[in-house]
């Protein structure tokens, strides 16, 4: 994956939920800043609070 290429730092959970929500092809919602740097190709995430 390019993104760990690029160094990008993402904790073990962070990546878990990453990876779900792209098997499933579902948007991931969150308010985990890490998630939403927009790092991890093809990953929709929205901001909801």
């Amino acid at each position: 994956m390019t993104w760990l290429l690029k160094g990008i730092n993402k904790t073990d959970l962070d990546l878990l939920i990453a990876a779900n929500a792209l098997d499933l092809g579902a948007s991931l919602v969150t308010n985990d800043r890490a998630l939403l740097d927009g790092a991890i190709p093809g990953l929709d995430v929205e901001y909801w609070v």
